[in-house]
C-alpha cells in the first residue's frame, strides 16, 4: 500500500499538546488520534472526519508521541509524530535537587585495563611529532607490555604489545589471534612467521588484527569480515592505533592529550535503550571525539607522516556485476569453502577434540550439515548442546544429534569464574564503547588442546539481516540515508526516551554512518553497518575472553558473503541459507527449526531451493526425541568441570537500578549544558519508570557505565 504523504506537526504550550495535519488528500480524511506517554497508549479519539487541530491537556511527566490514522473509507493509515518532552515543576525539581548530591568516590576511578588472553593480546603504535619517552606509560599499562621504539620519516614512534615483534627480514610485525592461511590455522603471535604474504593479512578470514612495520611505512588491518577491531585517533600531532578502545583511551591520557566528548554521539547513544540497532554503538565515531572505529571494509596505511584508509578487496567485490545463472556454480564455491574452513580444524594437530555447536538455529544447522561431510577419522567431534529457558532449542538439536553418532562434549574443563563486581570490571574494559547487551563475565574457560566450532557469522554472510522485514516495504524505496533513518525511527518512536531534539541527533549521527557505509542500496547499506559495529562485538576476542576457549567461525566465506549481498534483493527471503544446509545435507534441511518463522519460511520456498537427488524430495524421517545421552553427558561434564570458588555476587538487576540515579547525576555534572538539557531530565524520569524493567535496566546501567568510563579519560 503506498504511503500517503501529508503534513503533521506538535507542538508543546504550557500543558496543551497540539497537533496539525495539513495538507491532506483528497478523499482522506482523520480517523483517530491516539495519545502515547512512555510508549504506552493513554488516550483514544476516534471518529470520522476529525478536526485537522486538535489539543491533548497534559497532565503527568513524560515523553508523548500521537499516532495519527488516517483513512479514505477502505484503508487506514497511520503516521507518528515526533516526540515531545512534558515535565512537571515538581519533578523538575526533584532532578535539580539530586544534582547536588555527593557523588560516589568510585565513579570517578579510571579503569584498569582487562589485558587480553593468548592467542590475542593488546597492540598500539603511538607516531609523533617528538620522541616519546617510554617510561610514561608504565604505570597505566602497569608493566605487562614491551615497547618498541622507531623512526618513520621525520616522525618518532612506539609499538607497544604484550608479546615481543616478530622480526622477519626488514619486517616488525605484532598480530593478536587466529587466521586461516594456505589450508592452515594461524594461531597466536608465535606462529605468524608461517604466514608468506604480510602485506595480504587483510585478505585473510579468520579473528585477528595485526600491525606491520616495514622500512618505511606501516600496515594495520583486521581479518576480512571485521571480526577484530580496530581504532584510531588522528591529528596533525599524533597518530595512535590500537586493537582495544580501552587502551586507545589510557594511550591518549598518558601523553596528557586533551580529550572532549562528542554530544553528537553521546546523545545519540542515549535516546533509545530497548531494540537491536540500539543496544551497541551506532556509529565509528566514537562517544570522545577524534576517535574513529576501522570501517569494514578498510585497513590503514601509514607513510609520509600521514595515515589513510586503504580498501580491501570488499570493496571491489560488492561493485562485481552478478548474474544469476551463476548462482548454483557460486553456490557450490561457497559451500567447498565452508568446508574447507571446517577441515582446517579437524587437520590440525594443535586439536585434540573439536566441540560443535548444535541448537535449533540456521547458523549452527550449517555448521552441522558441514561436519556431516567428513570422516571423523580420529573421533575428535564432541557436540555441545544446552536446554535454554527462552527457546526450545534441546527439542530440535537432540533429533539432529540422534542422526548421527557423535559423542557429547564430557571434556574436562576449567573455569576461572571472577566476582559480579570484578567481572563487570572486565566486561566494561573489553566492551566500553561498543556494546551494552551483556550481563555479566560469567569466567574464562580453558581445555586443553580444544577448540569450538561456532555457529557465527549468518547474519554477516548468509542471509539479510536489518533487511529481512523491509524488502516490501516503502522504506526500501528511500534513497537519501537521513530520511531512511528518520523514517526508521518514527516505526520505533515508542522506544525513544528523549524528545525531538535527542531523536534528531541519533538521525544524524546514524544517517552519517549509513552514508559512508558501502553498498549499492539502502538496504545493503544497511545491512553491512552489522560488520563495522557488531559482528566484531559479538564473536571477536571480546567474546572468547569471557565465555570460552578458542573459537573458529566455519561460516566465513567469501562466496557466501558475495551470494548474499548480490542476492538479498532479489530473492527477499532465506533461500541462500537453506540452499547452503540442503547441499551440504539434504537430510538435515528437511528437520523442523526452532523458531516457526523459519519453518514456515521454508514450506514457502521449498520448491524454489536447489534442486539435488530426487529420493530427498518429500523425505520423511522418524526422529528420534530421547534424551537419556544428553542427560548423562550433562552429569559428567558437570563433574569434570571444575570452578574456583568466588566471592559473594554483590552487583543484581537491584544494584543496577538503585544505581542509575547516581550514575546520572555523576555524568550529567560532568558533562556540558547541551547534554544535561536533552538528556538530563528524560533519563531521570525514564529510570524512576523502569524499575521493574530489569533487561532495560541492565543495559541502560552498561550505557551509562561505559560513558564514565569514558569520561574518565576526557577529564584529565
Amino acid at each position: 500500500m503506498h504511503k500517503i504523504k501529508y503534513d503533521i506537526n506538535v507542538s508543546l504550550d504550557n500543558n496543551k499538546l497540539k497537533i496539525n495535519v495539513g495538507n491532506l488528500p483528497d478523499n482522506w480524511f482523520i480517523r483517530a488520534y491516539y495519545l502515547y506517554k512512555d510508549g504506552n497508549v493513554i488516550n483514544k479519539v476516534v471518529k470520522d472526519n476529525l478536526d485537522s487541530d486538535y489539543v491533548f491537556d497534559l497532565i503527568n511527566d513524560g515523553i508523548y508521541v500521537v499516532t495519527v490514522y488516517i483513512s479514505n473509507g477502505n484503508e487506514m493509515q497511520t503516521t507518528n509524530t515526533r516526540p515531545v518532552s512534558y515535565f512537571t515543576d515538581k519533578i523538575r525539581k526533584e532532578f535539580n535537587k539530586s544534582l547536588n548530591k555527593k557523588i560516589k568516590n568510585k565513579y570517578k576511578e579510571k579503569l584498569k585495563l582487562f589485558s587480553l588472553d593468548d592467542p590475542f593480546q593488546n597492540i598500539a603504535v603511538v607516531i609523533s611529532k617528538k620522541s616519546i619517552n617510554k617510561s610514561v606509560f608504565n604505570n597505566s599499562l602497569l608493566g605487562d607490555f614491551c615497547c618498541s621504539e622507531f623512526s618513520l620519516g621525520n616522525k618518532k614512534g612506539l609499538f607497544i604489545s604484550k608479546h615481543e615483534l616478530v622480526e622477519i627480514g626488514n619486517l616488525s610485525i605484532a598480530f593478536s589471534g587466529l587466521c586461516k592461511c594456505d589450508k592452515n590455522i594461524i594461531v597466536g603471535n608465535d606462529e605468524i612467521k608461517k604466514i608468506d604474504n604480510f602485506l595480504n593479512l587483510h585478505e585473510l578470514v579468520g579473528n585477528f588484527t595485526y600491525f606491520i612495520k616495514s622500512n618505511d611505512k606501516i600496515l594495520i588491518g583486521k581479518d576480512f569480515f571485521n571480526t577484530g577491531l580496530i581504532f584510531y585517533y588522528n591529528t596533525s600531532d599524533y597518530i595512535i592505533v590500537s586493537n582495544e578502545y580501552h587502551m586507545l583511551l589510557i594511550l591518549l591520557n598518558c601523553l596528557n592529550i586533551k580529550l572532549s566528548l562528542n554530544e553528537d554521539v553521546v546523545i545519540a547513544n542515549l535516546s533509545f535503550v530497548n531494540g537491536q540497532l540500539f543496544e551497541q554503538h551506532i556509529s565509528k565515531e566514537m562517544e570522545v571525539s577524534n576517535i574513529y572505529q576501522l570501517d569494514f571494509d578498510k585497513y590503514i596505511l601509514i607513510d609520509d607522516n600521514k595515515i589513510t584508509l586503504k580498501d580491501t578487496s570488499m570493496v571491489e567485490m560488492l561493485k562485481q556485476e552478478f548474474d544469476l545463472k551463476d548462482y548454483d556454480k557460486i553456490l557450490k564455491s561457497a559451500c567447498d569453502e565452508i568446508l574447507e574452513n571446517i577441515n582446517i580444524v579437524y587437520n590440525s594437530s594443535k586439536f585434540k577434540n573439536v566441540i560443535v555447536d548444535v541448537t535449533g538455529g540456521l547458523d549452527s544447522r550449517i555448521v552441522y550439515s558441514g561436519l556431516t561431510n567428513l570422516d571423523d577419522v580420529n573421533d575428535k567431534t564432541r557436540i555441545h548442546t544446552f536446554d535454554s529457558k527462552k527457546t526450545n532449542d534441546i527439542d530440535i538439536a537432540i533429533p539432529l544429534v540422534h542422526l548421527y553418532n557423535y559423542k557429547y562434549d564430557t571434556l574436562p574443563e576449567k573455569i576461572m569464574q571472577l566476582s559480579d563486581f570484578d567481572g563487570q570490571k572486565a566486561i566494561r574494559s573489553l566492551y566500553m564503547g561498543t556494546y551494552y547487551f551483556i550481563n555479566r563475565y560469567r569466567g574464562q574457560r580453558f581445555s586443553n588442546d580444544v577448540v569450538r566450532l561456532s555457529g557465527a557469522g549468518g547474519a554477516l554472510i548468509t542471509r539479510p539481516y536489518y533487511s529481512k522485514f523491509m524488502f516490501n516495504d516503502e522504506i526500501s524505496k528511500i534513497d537519501d540515508p537521513f530520511k531512511f533513518v528518520d523514517e526508521y525511527l518514527n516505526r520505533r518512536i515508542g522506544s525513544c526516551i528523549v524528545d525531538s531534539r535527542g531523536l534528531d541527533k541519533f538521525v544524524s549521527v546514524f544517517g552519517n554512518e549509513l552514508n559512508s557505509t558501502t553498498g549499492n542500496s539502502i538496504l545493503q547499506k544497511m545491512d553491512n553497518t552489522y560488520m563495522t559495529l557488531r559482528n566484531g562485538i559479538h564473536f571477536s576476542h571480546k567474546e572468547m575472553q569471557s565465555l570460552s576457549f578458542i573459537e573458529w567461525i566455519p561460516l566465513y566465506s567469501k562466496s557466501a558473503f558475495y551470494l548474499n549481498n548480490k542476492t538479498f534483493e532479489i530473492f527477499k527471503n532465506y533461500k541462500l541459507v537453506f540452499d547452503i544446509i540442503k547441499f551440504l545435507n539434504p537430510i538435515i534441511s528437511v528437520i523442523p527449526y526452532e523458531k516457526e518463522a523459519y519453518n514456515v519460511e521454508y514450506g514457502k520456498i521449498k520448491n524454489e531451493l536447489i534442486k539435488n537427488d530426487i529420493r530427498y524430495n518429500d523425505i520423511n524421517i522418524l526422529l528420534n526425541r530421547d534424551m537419556t545421552n544428553w542427560e548423562e553427558s550433562e552429569i559428567i561434564k558437570k563433574e569434570v568441570t571444575k570452578r574456583n570458588k568466588i566471592k559473594k555476587a554483590i552487583i543484581d538487576e537491584e544494584d543496577k537500578y538503585n544505581e542509575l540515579c547516581d550514575m546520572l547525576l555523576y555524568v550529567i555534572n560532568s558533562c556540558g549544558d547541551n547534554i544535561k538539557d536533552i538528556i538530563g531530565l528524560p533519563l531521570f524520569h525514564w529510570i524512576k519508570n523502569n524499575k521493574n524493567n530489569s533487561f532495560d535496566v541492565s543495559i541502560m546501567y552498561n550505557k551509562l557505565y561505559s560513558l564514565i568510563d569514558q569520561i574518565n579519560f576526557v577529564k584529565d
